[in-house]
């Protein structure tokens, strides 16, 4: 008896469903049987000295540093604050004990994307030592990639929940925030006493907390590192804190008509200078800081 075209259809998706159950079942029993080491990838007494990290891949690599117990992303001699959300959790992720499966002591790490042109590198400092960790290709299933360290010649499979951190991309790592809230915690738009604006088109004061534009400036966003020489210093924006901390923002113009550098000094309520970072920001962002 000859099969009509639709009971044709109907088996292909019966076989289908079935190859599919079939798959899941050798996934998800390979997890359970198969014997895994259970490790953590960063120990946990040096949680506390662990002081520099980088993740590094053919693209880029981005840098990390610990400085008076806040992580700043830093590049040549200039540094940003980092992600403090962010990056704790990389690291609560680096000490979570989790399941590692060996599968190879092959050399041949191509073929798992483990050598240094195709792998994702993670290097972290202590005190004490330097600890490089490989992440390769995905596996068929997608739920495991393949992972080494630089010491140990075996080839294991770890979850993918790290992935999210593999990303060599400074922005990705960096706080966006132009007045940062991991160097001045306290700043928010209740705590601003008075602004004052002095730019080539003229000056103003802000004074009223309650004001759109003073409530917008812990909004602003910069757009990472310094990449054009600063021409002609443009405006400069004074912001006065109610707990006599104040904050001095100077905007120079560039090469590009879109692009400006601004420098953010940090004071505290002896008026001493703590700290100072350099980023970019976009004539969108400019506009909104300057505003007349």
């Amino acid at each position: 008896m000859k099969l009509n075209k639709t009971n044709l259809i109907l088996w292909s998706l019966v076989i289908f469903s079935v190859f599919i159950l079939l798959f899941s079942l050798i996934f998800s029993d390979r997890n359970t049987s198969r014997k895994g080491v259970k490790t953590a990838l960063l120990n946990n007494k040096y949680k506390d000295s662990i002081n520099e990290i980088s993740i590094s891949d053919n693209k880029d690599c981005v840098e990390l540093k610990k400085i008076n117990d806040m992580w700043f992303v830093i590049n040549n001699n200039n540094k940003l604050p980092a992600d403090s959300v962010k990056t704790e959790k990389f690291i609560g992720e680096l000490l979570t004990l989790r399941n590692i499966y060996k599968i190879s002591t092959s050399k041949n790490l191509n073929q798992f994307g483990l050598n240094s042109e195709s792998s994702c590198i993670i290097t972290y400092k202590t005190n004490e030592n330097e600890t490089k960790l490989y992440f390769g290709n995905h596996d068929f299933s997608q739920s495991f990639r393949f992972f080494k360290t630089e010491k140990n010649l075996n080839i294991y499979e770890i979850d993918t929940k790290l992935d999210v951190y593999l990303n060599s991309s400074v922005q990705n790592w960096t706080e966006p925030y132009l007045i940062s809230k991991v160097i001045n915690k306290d700043f928010s738009s209740d705590n601003v006493m008075r602004v004052f604006i002095q730019s080539d088109s003229g000056s103003k004061v802000y004074s009223d907390s309650n004001s759109e534009y003073v409530q917008k400036l812990s909004e602003l966003r910069h757009t990472g590192f310094i990449t054009n020489e600063s021409k002609n210093k443009t405006a400069t924006v004074k912001i006065e804190l109610g707990n006599k901390e104040s904050l001095l923002i100077e905007i120079f113009n560039t090469e590009e008509d879109s692009e400006f550098n601004c420098y953010v000094s940090y004071y505290n309520s002896d008026n001493k200078l703590y700290l100072k970072t350099d980023q970019k920001i976009s004539s969108w962002t400019y506009n909104k800081l300057v505003l007349l």
